[in-house]
């Protein structure tokens, strides 16, 4: 096969470019299309990788595989051509579990929240470990230099993304469920929809489930062999324990079946991630790599981009974006942030999705409740059009009858001049969203 070419419709997407990179590696002729070129489509570029600007049937001449991603409806014109001319096509995750055979040992990290950060956590262990794992971020991650670590075939540690069940053309020999959460609701109409994915993906593991003890769904699968869990609580195989914060950056004691085994310093903010840290831990040292290592790699992680991460002091004030687009995910960091010594917390939010908006609007009302002024942005569409009920005005319509300081901005270009304004005095400016908030030129 490695004689044929592969065009990837929608390369630039940090999935679709670490498997299109690792294929172009593997030996296969691999080309691929976007809307625009982004920083994924120029480092492809810098490869040898060829990528089109804009989707146009030409671009499938002699092409023998064509993948494309979930982003990517039917009606898509290369996608249409593909499919009217007998060329086989892939979706991404049939992709990525065609690739997962490939290994001996598959590790996916799955779960609502906190996939990227757990994820990264656990490639700089291997990394550090010397196992050479090859690795599949949905995130830039400085420590790779980038989305996508070409390794060897012992280990392939990679993200299992839900939306629409695509971690399900997964079958790893270990995996990590973070929590279960309600959210893509295009795709699931509730938690227990939800929850039935999860089962199979549970059923789809070979050897060992790892999950958040204090999550709901671990108290339906306990009774699993297959589970071994983590968490807070001293029942959790592998529990944290005595929990210490220093500006809100937290070291704690590991114990596991309840024996000590050591001491975890992490060097980024946030008890979640404190969480994602022993995630990281119970697999690292199941699979038997020391726990010195496990703690000095932990200890030198520096997160993934669009993770609270720090942007620049602008006058008086300092400006962190975080890729946070789910309620949860909002009030954690707003949490994270509040004890800090600011004058203020200014937060500029951009929805991501419509259905996402609509499906947990009464829970994005509460999400704000930590900051002192809030301003929304339109939503991002991704892959959506417009639905009544899930737009950023309907968001700011209802939060502005009880919220003073609610702002609705009407162009993302309204943003550079309001940081000003609101730089004046020490406060925390927070530019939260998964779309393209995070490339706000500052």
């Amino acid at each position: 096969m490695k004689n044929k070419k592969i065009h990837f419709i929608g390369i630039g997407g940090i999935s679709m470019s670490a498997l299109a990179t690792y294929l172009h590696l593997q030996g296969y002729s691999v080309q691929g299309s976007d809307i625009a070129q982004n920083n994924e489509t120029i480092k492809l570029n810098n490869l040898g990788i060829n990528t089109f600007v804009g989707h146009n049937a030409v671009n499938l001449q002699n092409v023998d595989v064509c993948v494309y991603s979930g982003a990517i409806d039917k009606s898509n014109v290369e996608l249409a051509y593909a499919l009217n001319h007998s060329i086989p096509t892939l979706e991404r995750s049939e992709l990525l579990g065609i690739i997962a055979k490939d290994f001996t040992n598959t590790i996916a990290v799955a779960g609502t929240h906190g996939k990227t950060t757990t994820t990264a956590m656990l490639a700089q262990i291997f990394i550090d470990a010397n196992l050479s794992p090859t690795v599949h971020i949905g995130g830039d991650f400085d420590y790779i230099k980038g989305n996508f670590l070409y390794g060897k075939k012992k280990y392939f540690i990679t993200e299992a993304c839900e939306y629409r069940r695509s971690f399900l053309a997964l079958h790893p020999q270990y995996s990590i469920i973070n929590n279960v959460e309600l959210d893509h609701t295009d795709c699931y109409k509730d938690i227990t929809n939800m929850y039935d994915a999860f089962y199979k993906f549970v059923e789809q593991t070979q050897n060992a489930v790892f999950i958040n003890y204090n999550d709901p769904f671990y108290k339906l699968i306990k009774n699993n062999d297959k589970v071994i869990s983590y968490g807070l609580s001293s029942k959790a195989d592998y529990c944290a324990t005595n929990l210490r914060q220093n500006k809100n950056k937290y070291t704690f004691d590991i114990l596991h079946c309840g024996e000590y085994i050591g001491t975890i310093k992490l060097n980024i903010a946030g008890k979640y991630n404190a969480v994602n840290a022993l995630a990281s831990v119970s697999v690292s040292h199941y699979l038997g790599i020391p726990i010195q290592t496990i703690k000095q790699s932990l200890y030198n992680f520096k997160n993934v981009d669009r993770r609270f991460e720090f942007i620049k002091k602008l006058n008086n004030s300092d400006i962190y974006r975080d890729y946070a687009h789910h309620p949860t995910e909002i009030k954690n960091l707003l949490n994270n942030v509040k004890h800090l010594k600011y004058d203020k917390i200014i937060c500029f939010f951009q929805p991501h999705t419509y259905s996402r908006t609509k499906g947990l609007f009464n829970e994005f009302l509460t999400s704000f409740d930590s900051c002192d002024k809030l301003y929304l942005l339109p939503t991002y569409p991704a892959r959506e059009f417009p639905i009544e009920g899930g737009d950023s005005k309907d968001l700011y319509n209802e939060l502005k009858k009880y919220k003073k300081e609610v702002h609705y901005i009407q162009d993302i270009k309204e943003v550079k001049q309001l940081l000003n304004e609101n730089s004046i005095q020490h406060n925390i400016i927070l530019l939260v969203g998964a779309g393209d908030i995070g490339n706000i030129d500052i």
